[in-house]
């Protein structure tokens, strides 16, 4: 390992942190009110702005496609979400597998998939978690 090998990593897990602490109410209060329709929620964002928040109540396919040429493509069940591919150079996004209401307690990333390459962020919230983005709306 090089030091730009250490620097990238010390940079990703510095924006894999500020993320958590974002994701687990540092900026947010969480309203633990049910929302109507959905028991959870996928919210995506794009470049620090929130590209949508989805329902996790079908199969579907999303496709990110960013002005810039970047594109991710998302896959979300009714009770996951995953990132089936992207057109970054290092596909770690790829390879983060998918989030669960059962697995985003133990995960690395916790409830989220991170494209750093093409600054995408999936984020998986439970009914109350995504209350204020539904709000927000």
């Amino acid at each position: 390992m090089n030091r730009k090998d250490v620097r990238v990593i010390i940079i990703f897990l510095a924006v894999a942190a500020v993320l958590l602490f974002v994701a687990r109410g540092g900026f947010f209060s969480r309203n633990d009110a049910v929302v109507a329709d959905a028991s959870a929620y996928v919210r995506i964002q794009v470049s620090n702005d929130q590209w949508d928040l989805v329902p996790l109540t079908e199969h579907r396919i999303i496709t990110i496609d960013q002005e810039t040429g970047e594109q991710n493509v998302v896959e979300i069940n009714k009770n996951s979400v995953k990132m089936l591919s992207a057109n970054c150079h290092n596909q770690d996004c790829v390879h983060q597998g998918t989030v669960t209401e059962d697995n985003r307690e133990t995960r690395l990333l916790l409830n989220q998939i991170i494209c750093l390459p093409n600054q995408v962020l999936l984020e998986w919230l439970s009914a109350g978690e995504a209350a204020p983005y539904l709000e927000a709306q």
